[in-house]
């Protein structure tokens, strides 16, 4: 029973719209370890650096939990994608969607600091001043985690296309809003992970830092499967597991259970 409430209570935290990488209105956190996505990054980084000299959006689209904000950070960190737009921003819109923190947060992850200047002025202020720094060079703009079309159609105007090859790279579970955002281009749809990567996942986040013995391993395959490919749910039932320690009887009770919940939970998000 106890662990079937642990379980309830990963649901609920599902259920507020949790993601692999944390993010907060004034943009994205630290990125969290991604598996399985090599291919991925490489075709979406591909698209980011090459083409027309034309601003142009480029989106990932999926369901919540899939992993896209994780591609997006490693996308936005890597060394080459730092090199080739010497001007990087990001921030996160998320369901309720306010302007003014979407621009506080790229105003901010441009000077990599919060300036308390920016406090004092309105929206068109700020939307001014992101356009202008924006002006200065080749840029990349990560934008997670957009629900609407009003939302884009809302920030889309601070983005000037100067003709120097800059791109805006957008995350959403709405497969409307990425093909209206994406340049006459297809949005990249993200898949489920497959059970090696569901397994290196879980494997990583639990066994190589700590000692369990076959028998766990062994269970802890079976949980990996029953995930669903959801690296989210992957990341929070391994937060479960360390904490669960070495108790055959409660990984057991998670291999039972685990599965409904994800299942639950897929359906919910593909509605």
């Amino acid at each position: 029973l106890a662990i079937q409430n642990k379980l309830k209570n990963i649901q609920d935290l599902k259920a507020q719209d949790l993601s692999l990488v944390s993010t907060s209105r004034h943009g994205l956190e630290p990125e969290d370890k991604m598996v399985g996505l090599e291919n991925e990054f490489e075709m979406v980084q591909d698209q980011l650096a090459r083409g027309a000299r034309e601003l142009e959006v480029v989106s990932i689209v999926g369901m919540g939990g899939i992993g896209k904000t994780t591609l997006a950070n490693k996308i936005y960190s890597d060394p080459f994608m730092m090199s080739h737009f010497g001007i990087r921003a990001k921030a996160t819109v998320s369901q309720e969607y306010c302007a003014r923190y979407v621009l506080l947060g790229l105003l901010s992850s441009i000077s990599g600091k919060f300036d308390e200047f920016h406090e004092h002025q309105d929206d068109d202020q700020l939307a001014d001043q992101l356009q202008k720094l924006l002006k200065c060079g080749r840029y990349l703009v990560v934008i997670d985690d957009i629900w609407t079309r009003e939302a884009w159609d809302g920030i889309k105007r601070c983005f000037p296309d100067c003709n120097n090859g800059s791109r805006i790279l957008m995350t959403t579970r709405n497969v409307e809003v990425a093909e209206c955002a994406s340049s006459g281009k297809t949005p990249y749809h993200m898949r489920l992970m497959n059970f090696d990567e569901s397994w290196s996942l879980l494997y990583e986040k639990v066994f190589v830092k700590d000692y369990f013995s076959p028998e766990f391993e062994q269970l802890g395959k079976k949980i990996a499967l029953n995930c669903g490919g959801l690296p989210l749910a992957l990341v929070l039932i391994a937060g479960l597991l360390s904490k669960i320690g070495n108790s055959l009887d409660e990984w057991e009770s998670v291999v039972k259970n685990v599965s409904s919940m994800v299942n639950t939970e897929v359906n919910v998000q593909c509605k």
